[in-house]
């Protein structure tokens, strides 16, 4: 049996040194710009090849230029940024503030808000669907889903589920 598990756990680790992806570069980030405080999630945007780092614990979100690795900018967003997710169809990063409760929009070129979204108690998933144009909101404290237009930023649906805690941290 020991055998088995050993062979098993050689099989794993094996497999992921063999799989895994190796990493390129690693960027170090705390500049003069400083990174987020209880940095939390990550985003893309592809069309200007920059990178968003957002912390639960800072009132910002750190732009970084992917091609040179350095910060280069921080946007006043509010607190508490739980996650963030880029609309490459629209142009648009948007935030959940799971303090405030709302998801917050921003333009992907000039990095302006654009709109402050209602969308529950502690929003903290996002996934997006392409194909519609809609980015569900998983709001963790109300256990919800809020379903919303990326065209026009408003919410179009709602599904409660009922109880804190039944909503999944990620999407």
């Amino acid at each position: 049996m020991k055998s088995k598990l050993a062979l098993y756990a050689a099989f794993f680790v094996l497999s992921s040194v063999c799989l895994g992806q190796q990493w390129e570069k690693n960027i170090h980030l705390p500049d003069s710009i400083g990174v987020p405080a209880g940095w939390r999630s990550l985003a893309y945007n592809s069309r200007n090849h920059t990178t968003y780092v957002s912390g639960d614990k800072s009132d910002s979100i750190l732009v970084v230029d992917a091609s040179t690795c350095k910060a280069v900018e921080r946007i006043a967003a509010g607190g508490g940024v739980q996650a963030m997710c880029y609309n490459p169809r629209d142009n648009k990063l948007y935030c959940s503030h799971a303090r405030a409760d709302t998801v917050v929009v921003l333009d992907g070129a000039s990095h302006q808000i654009l709109a402050q979204i209602g969308v529950g108690h502690s929003a903290r998933a996002f996934c997006f669907d392409s194909l519609d144009d809609k980015l569900y909101v998983g709001n963790w404290g109300s256990g919800s889903v809020r379903v919303i237009d990326c065209g026009a930023d408003s919410v179009v649906a709602t599904v409660e589920r009922g109880g804190s805690g039944d909503v999944p941290n990620g999407m």
